[in-house]
């Protein structure tokens, strides 16, 4: 088995050659979003991009990802059968707003802290900040028979 370069890229991303016969070389693409800037999927999406540009018989796939903070509704919403519902209830500084929960097909609720009290829409001092929005959240979720 030899190692080729992708041609023309001068990038040294390499393409697996065996026995004279290019094999697909795939990439798995798995990003968490940036905070407050790109989601997940953009993100893997732009990288995707940039590996098109420098080598383009790469195949990627991509997989949008979450680690439980912001953006992980929606990845949820991506991946599992329900529907997203919106509720008005008060945000981090105690100001009334629209936040996300997800009803999963199965009689299961998805609820994002980060969709009520993330911290990038902290506007008020720590010691006023509140999480009654989350406590609201979960009460309309069961309220509507989630568990």
């Amino acid at each position: 088995m030899s190692v080729g370069i992708c041609e023309g890229s001068g990038s040294g991303v390499p393409a697996q050659i065996i026995s004279g016969a290019t094999m697909t070389t795939r990439c798995l693409l798995v990003l968490d979003s940036f905070k407050a800037s790109i989601g997940s999927r953009q993100a893997a999406r732009a990288v995707q991009e940039g590996i098109r540009v420098i080598c383009p018989d790469v195949h990627c796939h991509v997989i949008a990802m979450a680690d439980g903070g912001e953006g992980t509704l929606d990845v949820v919403a991506e991946r599992v059968e329900g529907a997203v519902r919106r509720t008005s209830v008060c945000d981090l500084n105690g100001d009334m707003c629209e936040a996300r929960w997800f009803m999963g097909a199965n009689g299961e609720a998805f609820i994002e802290l980060a969709e009520v009290a993330g911290l990038a829409a902290a506007t008020t001092s720590p010691r006023h900040r509140t999480t009654y929005g989350v406590g609201q959240l979960f009460t309309e979720a069961l309220d509507a028979g989630f568990t």
